[in-house]
């Protein structure tokens, strides 16, 4: 049981020194969850997601409901585009 317990107690802290060692602070932020995000991509996403739902939800055309969900698609995209270092 002892060799048990001291992997669950320690093995954060070798995780967290092999991280710390390992750790490339120069690189670019790859990845969709890498990175901050601008205040303005935030704001322009979150309005088109929301507004696209809205936009395609409350239509009664299937016209309608593929622009609102192209909306939908436009707001993810900026939203989770152009991350920065924070």
């Amino acid at each position: 049981m002892k060799p048990i317990w001291n992997l669950l107690v320690f093995a954060p802290a070798i995780l967290a020194i092999y991280v710390a060692d390992h750790c490339n602070n120069e690189l670019q932020p790859f990845g969709p969850f890498e990175g901050c995000v601008p205040l303005w991509r935030v704001a322009i996403g979150a309005i088109s997601i929301l507004g696209g739902v809205l936009f395609a939800i409350t239509g009664k055309s299937h016209r309608r409901f593929i622009c609102g969900m192209g909306i939908f698609a436009a707001g993810v995209i900026i939203w989770s585009t152009g991350h920065e270092p924070c």
